[in-house]
């Protein structure tokens, strides 16, 4: 009996076809459809978005050009309008010397602008910003200057681009008309705009290569276009574009074809206020797209290359973790062994960072300087001088430290008292920094402090020590000064002139010593606060009488004469008149050196409420701008050939501050060079109840050394 074979029947995992669901294939053609759907859609939205960032920036460019553009039009309307209404005051008065430079420094201080021009009714060139004055010429044909002859309006004129004929640049006219009394035509003020310089400064805006900056007349005359491509002078006025755009509103945007080169471009525009122009940016229509195709051609591989960045990514932090904390170990490290003191205060007041330094100047562990207030290294006084309290002021209880920083960063000062954790103080010198984040957020601050105890001593040491040397030294060269002044007059009648010479030479060097030594101890007391007054209430203008008649002779040497200018009833003031002289004389000794000869020094004195103010004015070649913030230091000297031409120590200027500090007034100067110097003394006035009182008052000079003495 033979066995049949059974029949096959299908696997198990393989479905039978009539077993599959008739919905699925709708679904997965559905699904494709759905996503090219969607990625279509997304093409066309960043498409969409990419145009409208591209008209964004377009009207952004247009609307920086139009505000550049106008505020040099602004700049170049207001001189001309200014030099309009000075030609004619100056025509009247005839000081026409002077107007000529003026409009050359209108000129230099304007960039924008290449020159100034202003031509008579015939059209014939007056004057002008030109460094070497051209021959007369005329502009009886330029459009600016036939359009005011006719129209008296009171509105600039913007002209057709031309080549300057005095200074052969190129330029855009904007002109004004000058009138004469009766309002009659007299002639027209010409400010040229630099169009190689305004050419280069808006077409910086260009969007790209194929973009377009212009500016042009509501008319059509193209006055400048980046690229240039010989439209400059051209009219444009016919293309429909400006009857359709420009002339029905102010600003907007739209494509068309450039009537120039003829590329279709995407425009944007905007009439300037005030003035009959338009500026046109414009950028191909299919540059802005180029970006875009390119990003989605690879969007494909964003995917991969996200992943193997942030791959990259991880590796870099956990490499950039430990190398910051082994930075942070080796700042620790040198913040712990500089010898200063550091310590970061936060935003909140609380401190940040404390160094062995800080801990061992405080004497307190760096646990206890992180929780005690830092405020509390500070003495009352300091705290009171820095904020500009009065001396003797409670301080608020709530005082935030950070008020206190923020006017130690106002107003530095070079020296603190300290005070430690055990209630010792200490001078110390402290400076303080803000402390910003990436962001330009302030974040705190960094106090930097240093023991200065062993300083001052050996400061006392110096001071001592030269008081000392100073005092030996002004005896013998007193004797030995009047010695050479017997044996001069001794030997004078019969002595050759070598003999003569050397023993003036020598008196004369002596005398120079003793002005020294003086010199010295008198800026050794100022600094000390041991200088002794001899104050009088008097009258003001006899003593510069008196300074004046003394200096004289010295400045007869430099052909400089000497003129005072003050009112004949000067106020009275409390000074010592030796002390005041010796500080007269060294502003107008000053002076006189440093005059051209046959000039003359003016000392000009005035009157205010409560105080007075003594000027020495000179005309000479004036103080060098990089050494003015070093004049009132001592031994200071200009490096200049013709200041080191003239001698002197560098201590009289030093000297003449500190007494008149101590005088409880003020000593500043202004200079210009190649104008001159101006040195300014303040001194308070007598109230006039005490102008009477003529009790003779020796008293010290309690006021402080100025900071040049320190």
């Amino acid at each position: 009996m033979s066995r049949q074979p059974l029949p096959a029947s299908p696997p198990a995992a393989m479905p039978s076809a009539r077993r599959q669901p008739r919905w699925l294939l709708p679904a997965v053609a559905a699904a494709i459809v759905a996503v090219i759907g969607i990625n279509v859609w997304l093409v066309h939205r960043d498409r969409a978005e990419v145009l409208a960032s591209s008209a964004r920036t377009q009207r952004d460019l247009v609307h920086a050009i139009a505000g550049r553009l106008q505020t040099a039009l602004q700049k170049a309307d207001l001189l001309a309008t200014l030099v309009a209404q000075d030609y004619v005051r100056v025509q009247a008065d005839g000081k026409r010397e002077l107007f000529r430079p003026a409009l050359q420094q209108a000129i230099a201080t304007n960039p924008d602008l290449a020159l100034v021009v202003v031509v008579d009714r015939e059209g014939r060139s007056q004057t002008g910003s030109m460094t070497q004055r051209p021959p007369a010429f005329s502009v009886a044909d330029r459009d600016y200057f036939r359009h005011h002859q006719q129209v008296n309006d009171g509105r600039p004129f913007i002209g057709s681009m031309v080549v300057s004929r005095g200074g052969k640049r190129r330029i855009i006219p904007v002109s004004r008309r000058i009138n004469d009394s009766d309002g009659g035509f007299a002639g027209v003020v010409m400010v040229g705009l630099a169009v190689d310089d305004l050419q280069q400064s808006i077409g910086a805006y260009a969007a790209g290569p194929n973009s377009m900056v212009g500016i042009a007349h509501l008319d059509g005359t193209v006055l400048l276009r980046v690229p240039e491509m010989g439209a400059t002078g051209r009219n444009i006025g016919r293309d429909p574009q400006f009857a359709e755009h420009y002339r029905r509103r102010p600003e907007g945007a739209f494509a068309g074809i450039s009537p120039v080169d003829g590329q279709r471009r995407n425009y944007a525009y905007r009439v300037i206020d005030d003035y009959p122009l338009v500026v046109v940016t414009a950028v191909n229509e299919a540059d802005p797209l180029a970006g875009w195709m390119q990003a989605l051609l690879l969007k494909s591989g964003y995917v991969l290359l996200v992943t193997a960045l942030l791959a990259l990514l991880a590796l870099y932090l956990y490499r950039q973790q430990r190398l910051l904390a082994r930075t942070l170990r080796l700042n620790r490290t040198v913040l712990d062994s500089t010898p200063c003191g550091i310590v970061a205060i936060g935003s909140d007041g609380r401190v940040l960072l404390f160094n062995d330094a800080a801990a061992s100047l405080l004497r307190c562990s760096r646990r206890e300087g992180h929780a005690r207030p830092p405020i509390l290294m500070h003495v009352p006084a300091d705290l009171r001088d820095v904020l500009g309290l009065p001396a003797g002021e409670p301080l608020p209880a709530d005082l935030p430290y950070e008020s206190v920083l923020e006017a130690a960063i106002r107003r530095p000062r070079p020296e603190w008292v300290l005070r430690r954790a055990d209630g010792e103080h200490f001078p110390a010198s402290m400076s303080v920094a803000p402390v910003h984040d990436r962001a330009g957020q302030a974040i705190g601050h960094v106090l930097v402090f240093d023991d200065l105890t062993r300083e001052k001593s050996l400061e006392r040491m110096k001071n001592d020590f030269v008081s000392v040397v100073s005092h030996e030294l002004r005896t013998p060269l007193t004797a030995i000064n009047g010695a050479i002044s017997i044996l001069a007059s001794t030997m004078k009648a019969g002595a050759d002139a070598r003999q003569v010479r050397l023993l003036d030479m020598a008196s004369d060097g002596c005398a120079r010593l003793i002005r020294l030594v003086s010199d010295i101890l008198d800026l050794n007391k100022l600094e000390r606060g041991q200088m002794q007054l001899h104050r009088l209430p008097q009258a003001l203008r006899p003593l510069l009488e008196e300074a004046l008649a003394q200096n004289e002779t010295y400045a007869s040497q430099y052909e400089v004469r000497y003129r005072l200018i003050a009112p004949e009833a000067s106020p009275e003031v409390d000074v010592d008149r030796d002390r005041l002289l010796q500080v007269m004389t060294n502003l107008l000794s000053n002076a006189a050196k440093f005059s051209p000869p046959g000039s003359e020094v003016r000392v000009r004195l005035t009157v205010a409420a409560d105080e007075v103010a003594v000027a020495v004015e000179d005309d000479g070649a004036g103080i060098p701008a990089e050494f003015q913030p070093r004049v009132f230091e001592r031994f200071s000297q200009s490096a200049a050939v013709a200041t080191r031409s003239k001698g002197g120590s560098g201590l009289g200027l030093s000297i003449a501050r500190g007494f008149v500090h101590a005088h409880g007034g003020s000593l500043n100067f202004s200079s210009a060079e190649g104008v001159g110097t101006t040195f300014v003394l303040r001194l308070p006035s007598l109230p006039p109840m005490r102008r009477s009182d003529a009790d003779f008052r020796p008293c010290s000079a309690v006021s402080p050394p100025p900071a040049a003495l320190t």
